[in-house]
């Protein structure tokens, strides 16, 4: 049923304006193209195996001081997240002695509006291209505002929960090899949730810390962030079959939000 309501909105609009239609397909078909477009080859040259284990680390910071970082550099808790991120796997690739301009991260995108009725989830996973350069956080920052912006934007976001829809109509042999190969080339993937600004209890007791601990998904490692009653808390799954040394990427993440939270 959606799909067949997007190809008559697109036939519907082709009629009553038929450049901007053509124009919106084809810029449409492009992104849809890039969302489909298999990646099979991480950019790491370090964390290329994968395993069905896991090597799990816990770190957190004061929720306000990311805020406070974040209007600083004039931008989003996500992009200093993201930038904290970057700046750890540069210096965990440089210790190893492999240099990594760029690597390759699966972040889920929230479609949710406030039109939409409360509870369950609208989420689409958007991979995109991150640098780790340059040195200077404050640049990275700048640099990557635009690149999650692009993510967060994109056209084929909305189109993906279609394109998904028809691929489960095809053979399931198809579906996972396609599925697979859009997973496969991921480095990192990140998540970033809010959660509740107060305290909660389950059984009548306080709970002290909620830690997210998400899927690698196909990733060499998945660095996910929920904040929590004035913390932001972050969950670290490692695949230690592509990160050798779990612990020192766990210390290079706590720099990099050392770094950010430093901003002044």
């Amino acid at each position: 049923m959606a799909a067949a309501g997007f190809v008559l909105a697109i036939a519907r609009d082709g009629l009553t304006h038929p450049v901007r239609t053509v124009t919106s397909a084809a810029t449409t078909t492009t992104a849809m193209i890039r969302m489909l477009e298999p990646q099979s080859t991480p950019r790491s040259e370090l964390m290329t195996k994968r395993s069905l284990s896991s090597s799990f680390s816990i770190l957190d910071v004061p929720l306000d001081e990311l805020r406070r970082a974040a209007t600083v550099a004039d931008t989003t808790i996500n992009v200093c997240f993201v930038a904290a991120v970057a700046g750890a796997v540069r210096r965990h690739h440089q210790r190893l002695g492999h240099p990594l301009p760029e690597f390759r991260v699966n972040m889920p995108i929230s479609l949710r509006t406030d039109a939409d009725a409360e509870g369950g989830n609208q989420w689409v996973p958007a991979r995109f291209i991150v640098p780790t350069e340059p040195d200077d956080l404050r640049s990275r920052i700048r640099r990557l505002d635009p690149i999650l912006h692009k993510a967060r934007t994109d056209p084929a976001l909305h189109l993906s929960t279609i394109v998904y829809q028809l691929l489960t109509l095809l053979p399931r042999q198809v579906t996972t090899s396609v599925a697979g190969s859009l997973m496969k080339g991921v480095d990192v993937a990140a998540t970033n949730v809010p959660g509740p600004p107060i305290p909660v209890f389950t059984g009548g007791a306080e709970v002290t810390a909620l830690v997210p601990f998400a899927p690698k998904g196909g990733a060499a490692v998945n660095v996910a962030l929920m904040s929590y009653a004035g913390r932001a808390y972050l969950g670290i799954n490692c695949d230690p079959a592509a990160v050798i040394d779990p612990e020192l990427l766990t210390d290079c993440i706590r720099e990099g939000l050392a770094e950010v939270v430093a901003l002044h």
